[in-house]
């Protein structure tokens, strides 16, 4: 199932990664296989490391706030 994952992740346009600390592996590694071009949203309350460059976009609010926010912010790009 982690390989499926992989697989659609290295395709991604777009990757969002929502309510996590990116403390639970395998799950939290995915976001080293979005493709160099595909930008990262990261919405969570809470701070979060990631080490890996490019950093994620994050919003820090709870999902049922920050989702719609990133919509609006993906509308208006």
């Amino acid at each position: 199932m982690f390989d499926e994952a992989v697989r659609i992740t290295k395709t991604a346009e777009i990757l969002i990664v929502i309510g996590t600390s990116l403390n639970v592996y395998p799950a939290a590694g995915l976001m080293h296989y979005a493709p160099g071009h595909c930008p990262v949203w990261f919405i969570d309350p809470g701070e979060f490391h990631f080490e890996a460059p490019p950093a994620p976009k994050h919003i820090r609010e709870p999902a049922t706030v920050g989702v719609p926010r990133l919509v609006e912010q993906l509308l208006e790009s």
